[in-house]
């Protein structure tokens, strides 16, 4: 369990200094990845577009790892194409719910998962030519619109905000307003723990309440979820005490030490 609480003023110094490194942090590039071999190329149609698939495959009750190993499978057979989707058909649909049998583990109908993979590759080359990064001026610009046309999809549910966070993250949406990028998943959590804003009470990230977390990205980060997640990735999830007393401005201030290196997430 976290103890250390801290007042509302330390706790405005530390996101006024988390919100300074986000500033001075390099700007990220296209490519986004995974821990392991996964790397999508933000950059162009295809990466966007596995980006949705990814997103698809999260939209329900499942470990990460799962979520790995099922795109890494699909896309060794050409199943994270939105072409190669589209042209499933009938007793083709099996190829995927085979793929979902030895690999996606979750609390969702296979079936109704294949079926939404299927689906998001018939929609983007319909509707978006191809490309599902032109969703953004199919809306007209609209950042209210833009989450339901991505909530639409089928299987994606609340990970639609996860999608146009990383969207925006990776310079492809960067008008799209932050409130439609409020994904509160580990990486936004871990941050907000380590450094008392939310969980003082809770022994696991998990027990950190999702409502919890958003309270605390509005009232000290005014609704922008960036900077912590650029904290995540740059910093806490290194697990490594000495990297971080060296280069993170809010080291004093964090709730954890590691005395080996260790990954967090």
């Amino acid at each position: 369990m976290f103890g250390m609480a801290q007042d509302r003023r330390d706790l405005e110094e530390t996101a006024a200094r988390v919100y300074q490194d986000w500033q001075d942090s390099p700007k990220t590039g296209k490519v986004w990845t995974r821990t392991g071999d996964i790397e999508l190329d933000l950059g162009t149609p295809l990466g966007r577009f596995e980006l949705l698939i990814y997103a698809i495959l999260s939209g329900a009750k499942v470990q990460v790892s799962t979520v790995d190993r099922t795109f890494s499978e699909l896309r060794k057979r050409g199943l994270t194409k939105a072409a190669n989707l589209a042209a499933v058909e009938g007793d083709r649909i099996e190829s995927i719910i085979s793929v979902f049998r030895r690999h996606y583990r979750a609390l969702t109908s296979r079936q109704r998962k294949a079926d939404a993979l299927v689906e998001a590759g018939v929609r983007v080359l319909a509707e978006c030519a191809g490309d599902i990064g032109g969703a953004f001026q199919l809306v007209g610009g609209d950042s209210d619109r833009l989450l339901d046309y991505i909530r639409g999809f089928s299987g994606i549910d609340l990970r639609a905000y996860w999608f146009c966070r990383e969207m925006k993250q990776a310079g492809i949406w960067p008008k799209v307003s932050d409130s439609v990028c409020l994904a509160v998943d580990a990486e936004i959590k871990l941050p907000l723990w380590y450094l008392g804003f939310v969980g003082t009470d809770s022994y696991y990230l998990r027990d950190v309440s999702t409502k919890e977390c958003l309270q605390a990205i509005q009232n000290y980060f005014h609704g922008n979820p960036f900077p912590l997640l650029v904290k995540s990735r740059h910093w806490c999830q290194k697990g490594d005490s000495r990297l971080c007393a060296g280069q993170c401005r809010v080291y004093e201030h964090c709730q954890i030490r590691f005395y080996r290196s260790a990954g967090c997430l």
